[in-house]
């Protein structure tokens, strides 16, 4: 067979793979290939975290990471108050624990204010905890049950994010700090056995929540659009790759008391918006 037909050959056979569609698969309950889209005013442009108060979806609260304000909002009307809270700087995620909002910067540095705070012209009072977990660089960060916060590393000396990502545990204290008291890692060699085209993934985590209904967490990585789904120690039960075009920039996760899931992509050449997706129930 001559070199012209075998490199015609190998040519097809080439156009053929690039041409293979990606299947993208949802978690029980969700189908993460259609969303109720809303696109969010200029003031979001680079919204980065997102929360609900005791899960109740009539207001969102987000935050970007330039401006040291929280931002709240009803999805239907769109346009956002705001409170400023701290001096500009790379705010990355948001949560509540009990009554008060926590703010993240992106070296763990964490800023708590009352939620009641927020109506004022201004917050001086945050109590600031600044040495907590080592300065390294972090996006993610929960409030679950009883003063204790989980923050995820996105890059943390120490860690292989080929292997493996840490999670710190932290509790609060009597004058709203917090301490550090445990340590998780997540197995990023699971996830790429589930994902069987992803044997060179490295794991970059943007945001994680704990799904109310079934206790869950669910952890997004913009770098890789992916979205782990693992128990509540951090053991990876599945994982999805997402679709690029839907999920351009996701930043932030969120869920309210039914299920329905909510995520915040930040802006690039476009809008940045929320994408919520209806929970159907397993």
């Amino acid at each position: 067979m001559s070199r012209k037909i075998l490199s015609v050959i190998f040519s097809f056979f080439l156009v053929l793979a690039s041409c293979q569609t990606v299947t993208f698969k949802s978690p029980p309950g969700y189908n993460l290939k259609e969303a109720d889209i809303t696109g969010l005013a200029e003031s979001l442009h680079e919204i980065s975290g997102i929360c609900f108060l005791n899960n109740n979806p009539d207001t969102l609260y987000a935050i970007n990471d330039e401006d040291g304000k929280l931002f709240w909002f009803n999805l239907k009307k769109k346009k956002p108050d705001s409170v400023k809270f701290g001096k500009p700087g790379d705010y990355e995620d948001v949560t509540v624990d009990a009554d008060r909002f926590v703010v993240m910067k992106s070296n763990g540095e964490l800023h708590s204010f009352p939620v009641n705070a927020i109506y004022a012209e201004r917050i001086d009072s945050a109590v600031v905890t600044k040495d907590a977990i080592p300065k390294d660089e972090y996006e993610g960060l929960f409030a679950g049950e009883g003063g204790k916060l989980f923050i995820m590393c996105k890059n943390c000396k120490g860690d292989k994010p080929s292997t493996s990502v840490r999670i710190y545990g932290l509790t609060r204290t009597p004058d709203f700090t917090y301490t550090a008291d445990t340590i998780y890692h997540l197995d990023v060699t699971d996830v790429k056995e589930l994902l069987a085209e992803e044997k060179k993934l490295s794991l970059h985590p943007s945001a994680l929540a704990l799904h109310p209904l079934t206790g869950e967490w669910y952890i997004i990585s913009s770098v890789n659009k992916l979205l782990v789904v693992a128990d509540k120690n951090f053991k990876v039960k599945q994982a999805y790759k997402l679709k690029p075009n839907l999920f351009r920039q996701p930043e932030g996760i969120a869920f309210d008391k039914a299920g329905n899931l909510y995520v915040s992509n930040e802006g690039k050449d476009e809008d940045a918006d929320i994408l919520m997706f209806k929970y159907t129930g397993k």
